[in-house]
């Protein structure tokens, strides 16, 4: 048992209810706080202001941060397997027999790194299909890096350098007639 500020952590969660419990599980399944509250089991209408409170709880904290602990869990490991998926090749899974035929790899000869990016596949005597999702872990990696950015059309083709020289005009115009206008 590991010692935190003078409380063990099984300390910290006979502390917890069996609700607040629950709310962690389901929190780890997916992050989501809002969805969390209301898998335990709390109204959707206030199930995002509990959430909030609930994830700024010392005990809900310490508890969830020990269960990350255990599994490991951290950024660098996410952006690892994620990378994994994201940079996967056909390769990796699929051979072509002597007529010609692809065919998958036998699954014991897959790499660590290739079965993590693999999510489903099937094969029949003329045809394999697989799925990677890669398109989904490049554009997590991609928003991780933020390599894209919104950009907001505001209307017209006006450059900036412009509109600046016209107010300044209409400014010493006004300066010099005296009106403030």
């Amino acid at each position: 048992m590991s010692e935190r500020r003078g409380r063990s952590s099984t300390a910290c969660t006979k502390r917890l209810s069996a609700k607040q419990r629950r709310f962690i599980a389901e929190y780890l399944t997916d992050g989501n706080g809002t969805q969390a509250a209301i898998r335990t089991g709390y109204s959707p209408k206030t199930a995002n202001r509990i959430a909030s409170r609930l994830l700024s709880k010392v005990d809900i904290r310490r508890e969830l941060e020990r269960r990350l602990a255990h599994y490991d869990v951290t950024a660098e490991r996410v952006l690892a397997e994620l990378a994994r998926i994201a940079f996967a090749n056909i390769q990796d899974y699929v051979v072509t027999n002597e007529d010609g035929k692809p065919r998958l790899r036998n699954l014991q000869d897959l790499s660590r790194d290739a079965a993590a990016g693999l999510v489903k596949w099937s094969a029949t005597r003329h045809s394999v299909w697989i799925r990677l999702d890669k398109v989904a872990a490049l554009e997590r990696l991609g928003k991780h890096l933020k390599l894209f950015t919104e950009k907001v059309d505001l209307g017209g083709d006006t450059d900036l350098a412009e509109l600046l020289k016209a107010g300044r005009a209409r400014a010493a115009q006004a300066s010099v007639r005296g009106d403030g206008k």
